[in-house]
């Protein structure tokens, strides 16, 4: 093997521009039939049965629940009442729940009565859920930290979530358009005197844009490093060369 990869490189070393124009013209090619026919990744895989799914699917066969929770195309808003105030402000309260409304107008959210204020879902919470606890019998010190573990209220009032469906099948399901319309509501929000932000599934595969600073420096801090070692700019510049085209053709492989 070590003769045939001295005989390669020496071969290469001899032909270097027919061998650069070779690999070159392979990186555009593989560009453009990665253009053409690359196809979306694919979310599902499969696990060897492991103690968390067995678990999972034994809940699901007991409480009748198979939803799929990483494809759930739901997600959580946060939002914070500005310094010094309270969600459950009247002033404050009015602002959230005009923020509500707005969300429900968009008509990209499923289950809408499940989208309400973050006071009033802790009211109802506790209500309800405190009615059924000391039915049972459970102390009434058990009871209030049980609520509160599950309120979307934070304990100092200044903090809430709001939990958001997608009417879609799934979290790949969500049109592009949907997701924005929800997104530049949430940021509008945050740009007055609330905080506002999102998470979870639904908002998890936004597309942020290709962002290739990180790499652009580390080619600039690897640049100076073999220039400094080798003393020469072909010398430094033809690993360099070699790793961009070889990671190119690799990544757009993958993609057919």
């Amino acid at each position: 093997m070590s003769k045939v990869l001295y005989r390669l490189g020496r071969w290469s070393y001899t032909k270097v521009w027919p061998f650069l124009a070779f690999w070159i013209i392979l990186l555009v090619a593989m560009g453009g039939l990665a253009t053409q026919f690359a196809k979306p990744a694919n979310p599902s895989f499969a696990m060897p049965p492991m103690d968390s799914t067995t678990t999972q699917e034994e809940m699901a066969e007991r409480f009748g629940d198979d939803s799929d929770y990483m494809s759930d195309p739901s997600g959580t808003i946060v939002i914070q009442a500005p310094e010094g105030k309270t969600l459950t402000d009247p002033q404050v309260m009015a602002e959230v729940d005009a923020f509500v409304d707005e969300l429900k107008d968009t008509g990209v959210l499923a289950d809408q009565d499940a989208i309400v204020n973050p006071v009033m879902a802790s009211m109802g919470m506790q209500q309800q859920m405190g009615e059924q606890m000391a039915a049972q019998g459970m102390p009434q010190e058990q009871i209030d930290a049980n609520i509160q573990a599950l309120s979307p209220l934070s304990e100092d009032e200044r903090t809430g979530t709001i939990t958001v469906t997608f009417d879609a099948e799934g979290v790949t399901d969500i049109p592009a358009e949907d997701r924005e319309a929800i997104t530049e509501l949430v940021n509008n929000f945050d740009e007055g005197d609330f905080t506002a932000k999102y998470s979870g599934n639904a908002f998890s595969t936004m597309s942020e844009g290709l962002d290739m600073s990180a790499e652009i420096i580390g080619l600039i801090v690897a640049g100076v490093v073999l220039l400094i070692t080798f003393g020469s700019m072909v010398a430094a510049g033809m690993p360099l060369i070699s790793a961009v085209i070889g990671v190119g053709v690799g990544l757009l492989g993958v993609q057919l």
